[in-house]
Parts: C-alpha cells; sequence; structure tokens
C-alpha cells in the first residue's frame, strides 16, 4: 500500500516539473503616444529573424487589414504604428499574435549547392 502511495506521488511530481508553462521567446505591447496613434513594440530573447502575424479581432478609428505580416530582426523596436481615423477619439482594438523563426516564404539562390544530411551516391526527391 505504501509502494503504491509512494509511485502515485513520484508519478504526480513528475508530471508537476514537466507541466511548467513556457516563457515567450517574443513579447509584443503597444504605446499610445500623445497624437492618439498606437505604436506597436516587440522584444525577444535571441537576434535571429522571425516573422510575426499579427491579428486584429476588433479595430475601431483606425484602418488596415485584419490580419498582417511583419518580418522583424534584433532583440525589440517598433514595428506597426496605427493611426486615428478621428483625431479627436482613441484607437480601440483587439488583437492576438503568433510568430515563427525564419522568414515567410524566403528566397532561395538557385546558383548555391545546399547541403542535406544525406550520404553520397543517395537520391533524394525533393518536390
Amino acid at each position: 500500500m505504501i509502494n503504491k502511495s509512494i509511485t502515485k506521488l513520484s508519478i504526480v511530481s513528475l508530471l508537476a516539473i514537466g507541466a511548467q508553462a513556457q516563457e515567450a521567446k517574443l513579447t509584443v505591447t503597444t504605446a499610445t503616444n500623445s497624437d492618439k496613434s498606437v505604436r506597436f513594440n516587440f522584444d525577444k530573447a535571441d537576434p535571429g529573424t522571425n516573422t510575426l502575424v499579427l491579428n486584429f479581432k476588433q479595430l475601431t478609428n483606425s484602418s488596415g487589414s485584419q490580419t498582417q505580416s511583419f518580418t522583424i530582426n534584433g532583440y525589440g523596436g517598433s514595428f506597426l504604428t496605427l493611426n486615428p481615423v478621428n483625431k479627436d477619439q482613441y484607437i480601440g482594438m483587439s488583437y492576438s499574435y503568433r510568430y515563427f523563426r525564419g522568414k515567410f516564404n524566403p528566397k532561395y539562390d538557385v546558383n548555391f549547392i545546399y547541403l542535406l544530411p544525406y550520404q553520397n551516391e543517395i537520391q533524394v526527391k525533393a518536390s
């Protein structure tokens, strides 16, 4: 009976350790300027290139696409500024974002020989 309790406690402890939330590697913040425009900023832990997709669920007193994509570099900076249509009112919005490492649809050089992790004389088909 005690062995079963210890086993169950060990399993629950291991699951709790493995269930820790991952910290976001890229965060987006907004800042409202004195002219009632809104500036979107990003901060990230590594200097590589990321593609950020911004999806507006609701956007009032400004115009723009519901979904916008940005290629961002460096550790942080500004990537978008929304200006109000009516200068007397603030911009209302609700948004979400997602990101992934690298560029979306990157260009490749047809003259460059890309090395793949295969042995010589192995035929590989790429599509």
